[in-house]
């Protein structure tokens, strides 16, 4: 089971404790985060530095965003 604990902080939390880069957490969380990061990264995903756990596909694959409705 997956819990605040296991990460360093509760989900969808955009607080400094969030932060890739933040001293707030222990070296263990680090470690622990670490591998999803380093996969996400290895397949062209770049991480947004204030939530250690989202990622965007970087070059985009699509220039333009898509503006249609779905039915």
């Amino acid at each position: 089971m997956t819990t605040a604990s296991t990460w360093g902080e509760a989900l969808n939390c955009l607080i400094p404790v969030s932060h890739t880069d933040s001293s707030l957490v222990p070296e263990e969380i680090h470690q622990k985060r670490g591998p999803f990061q380093g996969i996400t990264e290895r397949h062209g995903f770049k991480n947004y530095p204030k939530e250690w756990r989202r990622f965007t596909l970087s070059p985009q694959p699509f220039a333009k965003p898509f503006d249609f409705s779905v039915e």
